[in-house]
């Protein structure tokens, strides 16, 4: 039940700043910033935020409202997600990152592609099926709901022997599933922050075709890690010479960039910058 979880949460996040009254806490790190912004003025603490979704509607009033508040900064997951409000507090941006032991790297493919995500339209797994058709590739779909309106017009009638809905896979099982495709398709129609599929499937060496939008360009290293397209023509050109990417490069790419222990220490560096200023914040 979404507005009991929305209750446990607020409930928490008021209960870490009553634990703060005494100011007790060098710094409070939030993830869902709806919660912490009423509570932030009321401490000289600073509170870092990480914000996950894209800065539209009402989530660009509420961030735009943490500009009169001295004490909140910014994180960003990536450049792209602050052009809605670039003028906020940002302390940084810090790209996610993973464990890679969770993640194995596979050169053994098997012919198919892969398209996941929550089966909503912002997600363009319609659009995943149109490019696989034209460009005559088998596509595995992982996600859910398999029910409503989206799902029953725009994808299970296209459903047959060349594009299989799988359900939905254990998180855990999620890598074995990348790491065994040829390509991972991600037309997405909207400003995706970041992208976890991104670097989830080019940690299993699966490169990733996605269009020109949000993040894309900052994770996907085009024409080395994958191709970022600017449209389903191009995606299914793209499909065609998915053979150029190197596995190998996908994985070392993820390695450099996107690890877990890459993402901590960016978050430390940050922290330690906030509380001492000793460094000019980006």
């Amino acid at each position: 039940n979404e507005k009991v979880v929305n209750f446990y949460e607020q409930l928490m996040i008021s209960k870490i700043y009553q634990m703060n009254q005494k100011e007790k806490f060098d710094i409070i790190h939030i993830h869902p910033y709806r919660r912490c912004i009423p509570f932030a003025p009321l401490t000289k603490t600073k509170t870092v935020i990480t914000i996950h979704d894209p800065i539209v509607g009402f989530n660009k009033y509420q961030l735009a409202s943490t500009k009169k508040i001295p004490q909140i900064f910014l994180i960003s997951l990536s450049a792209s997600q602050r052009k809605p409000l670039p003028d906020l507090n940002y302390a940084a941006t810090i790209y996610n990152g993973l464990d890679l032991k969770k993640y194995k790297f596979n050169e053994k493919l098997k012919d198919f592609f892969v398209a996941a995500g929550r089966l909503v339209p912002e997600k363009g797994i319609d659009l995943a099926i149109l490019a696989a058709k034209k460009a005559k590739v088998k596509l595995k779909i992982a996600g859910g709901p398999a029910e409503g309106e989206y799902f029953e017009k725009k994808i299970k009638p296209y459903l047959n022997e060349n594009i299989e809905y799988v359900g939905m896979i254990d998180y855990f099982k999620m890598g074995d599933f990348y790491s065994q495709a040829k390509g991972i398709l991600y037309p997405h129609r909207w400003e995706e922050p970041f992208g976890l599929i991104f670097i989830e499937s080019m940690a299993c060496g699966t490169p990733v075709i996605a269009l020109d939008r949000g993040s894309a360009r900052e994770v996907i290293k085009d024409g080395k890690t994958g191709f970022v397209v600017k449209d389903l023509e191009e995606m299914v050109r793209a499909i065609k010479k998915i053979d150029r990417i190197s596995r190998r490069d996908c994985r070392a790419w993820v390695e450099k960039n996107f690890t877990i222990e890459k993402m901590v220490e960016n978050y430390e560096k940050v922290f330690y910058q906030i509380l001492f200023r000793s460094q000019k914040i980006q």
